[in-house]
């Protein structure tokens, strides 16, 4: 049966023809999106059955529960290592628990058993947790180490990896729904406020990619303060804001340089983070103010801002 494409399709419009099969239109062309319109789960979580014991030496993490695993993520023969099979952006949420015993307990994750993605120092009886998208490749795998200086703390078995593919990479045969769709801006030194609620000027992102050829990216040099949504959708909005020593910081997420949708303020040294889903229209924009009372305020290059979609 002959395939009935709308006559005058917008960027991003959606047909689904006789056989069930969706299409998604780029600006461009039609492309298939999936023939049963269901985007298939890619992920893994990983756990622990009994506390793990530590010593001073710090070592790699053995998982020995798989809640679940859908892509081999995960193998018996290397129970220390998440691994992933696919060019793609992943979420990695990783959390740990310590026992009542112990002194000071260092907590490494690691990629391919050199690349520190992130560490911490925390004592007994604390939690630590580390929630990022990450862009990743085939082969890349990723290792918590753990040690304990008094050689006497534990791993609870609270303690889990879980790994959820975001989207993959663009590149062939890789459709609009599946391929990742996001931004990570950051500041690429410490960042003075005024008492006046000031837009954030960017520097640069980590990751930039909108998942339709014709659309334009989230984030660009020639308008610094904005991150621009390109199609209608629901987007993860999460980003960490960090106070410098020397006043506290006010800060508004805005949309469209008028309406707030997420404020908070920051003590000196202190931090806030802001991890919500949001329904935008395209064309919306997003900026991050702050402002303090003295004009003496910083916040500090760790700052982020980061826009994903999560579905149309």
């Amino acid at each position: 049966m002959p395939l009935n494409f709308p006559s005058t399709p917008v960027n991003g419009q959606q047909y689904t023809d006789n056989n069930a099969v969706m299409w998604e239109f780029d600006g461009v062309k039609w492309n298939v999106i999936t023939g049963t319109a269901n985007k298939m789960f890619s992920g893994c979580k990983v756990t622990l059955s009994s506390n793990v014991a530590l010593t001073a030496t710090s070592t790699a993490v053995t998982f020995d529960v798989e809640q679940y695993d859908t892509d081999s993520y995960f193998t018996p023969s290397f129970p220390k290592r998440i691994s992933f099979g696919r060019d793609a952006f992943y979420r990695i949420n990783l959390s740990v628990y310590t026992g009542t015993t112990g002194a000071s307990h260092s907590i490494i994750l690691k990629k391919n058993g050199t690349t520190t993605l992130a560490s911490a120092v925390i004592a007994p009886n604390q939690f630590t947790n580390y929630d990022q998208i990450l862009q990743l490749t085939s082969g890349d795998y990723i290792e918590l180490y753990c040690s304990d200086s008094a050689a006497t703390g534990i791993l609870t078995t609270g303690t889990n990896i879980e790994i959820t593919r975001v989207g993959l990479a663009q590149g062939t045969n890789v459709s609009s729904a599946d391929a990742f769709s996001g931004v990570r801006t950051v500041v690429a030194s410490t960042y003075n406020t005024t008492n006046t609620a000031t837009a954030v000027t960017w520097t640069s992102t980590e990751f930039n990619q909108n998942a339709n050829p014709a659309g334009d990216f989230y984030w660009t040099i020639s308008d610094p303060t904005k991150i621009t949504i390109g199609l209608t959708g629901f987007y993860r909005v999460k980003g960490e804001i960090f106070a410098g020593p020397t006043e506290s910081i006010a800060i508004s997420v805005r949309k469209n340089g008028t309406t707030s949708i997420a404020n908070t303020a920051i003590p000196t040294n202190g931090y806030a983070e802001l991890d919500d889903i949001y329904q935008f229209n395209q064309n919306d924009y997003i900026q991050l103010l702050v402002n303090d009372t003295t004009s003496t305020g910083t916040i500090t290059s760790n700052t982020y801002l980061e826009v994903v979609r999560q579905g149309v």
